[in-house]
């Protein structure tokens, strides 16, 4: 790919002075300033603003680069990722949103303190940091996607070029600046999908019906379906992301961060619903895109991971290219916050209050929360140096946490004991990664669909539900009458 600088300055310019005048804005309000205010928004997130930012966060690089990616390699069956995301934010606003918020308390792992005890609360600490830092590995490889198809720089170079614009774009006030960003993005992210996705339906050779032939011609029907005859694609891929999404989800602090700085129950669950506008139809138009492009030799020529940017680069008019490309990038640094914040926030309210005996422990929280920002972005780079398929690696990281939502139902509507939460939640992440980095399954002759999702979820039965019934404890949260509904 060649440079483009009318497309490199116009992206550039409009990603790093709108984050600037937004923090610095945002900042001369009184705004982002205290711990409190910088890691929680002060408490006083509203319901549009706190969904579109959490429907937004939820929008990442699996959505912009990992669909385009995934079309050539799994085809329309990538769409499953999209379905589990409308499901736990119907479960989120329903259920357990109004919960988490009228708890009160600041983190997931927190809150297992309260249900259970605080072994466990370092353990669900150390499966939330896990994920979150998986997931900003993949983030980080999907902007760097972006930054090359527009600098035309080589991939792993441009891991630096995008931690730059993920810093500015979130150090200066934090969540404040985070939320607002969110909010004008997400006009910009829709305006540009759409203008793209109607140019491209034009330019098409032969239209949609013309990339529908070339796929039958190569004997790749399939490809085109939501519903694969594969059955190791369906389980291996379509099952066992939605399960692990919508598991590990509800109890991933990144996103729950926009429910628990919502201002209140009400706020909440409004909040879930609104982020589901924002954030279920987004992949129907990234996953075209990446179809299309593999259809087309001059771009399937530049792989899997670029064809549908050069695509995109060649077919429209740089103000559009500017708009798409813009939106791409913003939404990949909203998912990138969401992590680096979830990250920050459970390390010092779970580990730093909590050991520290420093005087006015608080008043260094806006810095501590910058620094591990800039450490933990920095060291993202390392595994997404390596350029893993990013939707298959994403499968695994959303296996992570699905103990943590197995141990959270277990704990508020049945039974609590924190022994049974506490050797299902440790087994849970350490089978996940022998699982997943050893030849154990091959090795016992496990079929290849059966990943650590399915492993998860027999661990959670077996421990968490077996180790629960057998062993004695206290009653559900719900069954004390500690918590009276919004």
């Amino acid at each position: 790919m060649t440079l483009r600088w009318d497309v490199l300055i116009g992206v550039f310019v409009y990603l790093i002075l709108l984050s600037i005048i937004v923090g610095v804005i945002v900042l001369r309000k009184g705004m982002g300033q205290s711990g409190e205010s910088y890691l929680y928004g002060d408490k006083k997130l509203g319901p549009w603003l706190s969904g579109v930012a959490m429907g937004v966060a939820c929008i990442g690089a699996l959505h912009c680069a990992g669909y385009m990616e995934s079309a050539s390699t799994l085809g329309m069956v990538t769409l499953w990722f999209t379905v589990p995301t409308g499901i736990l934010f119907v479960i989120l606003g329903t259920l357990m949103a109004p919960i988490y918020r009228k708890m009160g308390y600041n983190t997931i792992p927190e809150i297992f303190s309260n249900l259970f005890d605080h072994k466990t609360r370092m353990v669900a600490s150390l499966i939330g940091l896990l994920f979150c830092f998986n997931l900003l590995s993949l983030e980080t490889q999907g902007g760097a996607i972006i930054v090359s198809a527009i600098t035309g720089i080589d991939l792993r170079v441009c891991l630096y070029v995008f931690m730059f614009c993920a810093f500015i774009y979130l150090l200066i006030s934090g969540m404040w600046q985070v939320a607002y960003l969110n909010i004008i993005n997400t006009a910009i992210l829709y305006i540009g999908i759409v203008i793209a996705f109607i140019i491209v339906t034009m330019k098409l050779p032969g239209g949609w019906s013309g990339v529908d032939a070339f796929y039958a011609g190569q004997g790749l029907s399939q490809t085109l379906s939501f519903w694969s005859s594969d059955i190791n694609l369906l389980l291996g891929f379509a099952f066992a992301i939605t399960i692990g999404q919508i598991f590990t989800n509800l109890t991933d602090q990144g996103m729950l961060q926009y429910i628990l700085t919502a201002k209140d129950a009400v706020t909440a669950r409004k909040a879930s619903f609104i982020a589901i506008l924002v954030n279920t139809p987004f992949g129907c138009f990234t996953i075209a895109f990446g179809l299309a492009a593999w259809a087309i030799p001059q771009f399937a020529s530049h792989g899997p991971k670029t064809s549908g940017f050069v695509m995109l680069l060649t077919y429209l008019p740089t103000f559009v290219v500017i708009l798409v490309l813009a939106g791409f990038l913003v939404a990949v640094l909203s998912t990138w916050a969401r992590c680096t914040m979830g990250i920050s926030q459970i390390i010092i309210n779970d580990f730093y209050l909590l050991f520290s005996k420093a005087e006015n422990k608080e008043k260094f929280i806006p810095i501590l929360s910058r620094l591990l920002i800039l450490i933990v972005g920095l060291g993202a780079i390392v595994p997404a140096y390596f350029l893993p398929h990013m939707m298959l690696q994403g499968v695994f990281t959303f296996s992570l946490g699905m103990s943590l939502f197995g141990m959270m139902v277990i704990g508020l509507f049945w039974k609590r004991n924190s022994t049974a939460a506490f050797i299902t939640m440790l087994i849970s992440i350490i089978g996940s990664f022998i699982w997943e980095y050893s030849n154990l399954a091959a090795i016992i002759g496990a079929p290849g669909w059966f990943g650590s999702t399915y492993l998860n979820l027999i661990i959670i039965l077996v421990f968490g539900v077996g180790l629960t019934y057998v062993l004695p404890g206290t009653k559900g949260f719900f069954a004390k009458g500690e918590y009276v509904s919004a």
